[in-house]
């Protein structure tokens, strides 16, 4: 049951327990948080490296 929940992230989690639809959101906000903080930090770091010499 749980590496089939694995296996289908998210949506099948929701699907298979309407009841408890907060792990897959969890594991939303986890991707989103990732995509969204390692541009920024790669960036930053990018911005870093040239302003100083």
């Amino acid at each position: 049951m749980r590496s089939t929940s694995f296996q289908e992230t998210g949506v099948g989690l929701m699907r298979t327990s309407p009841v408890k639809p907060i792990p897959g959101f969890l594991a939303t906000a986890a991707a989103l948080a990732v995509f969204i903080v390692l541009p920024i930090a790669l960036a930053a770091m990018c911005v870093y490296g040239w302003s100083t010499p």
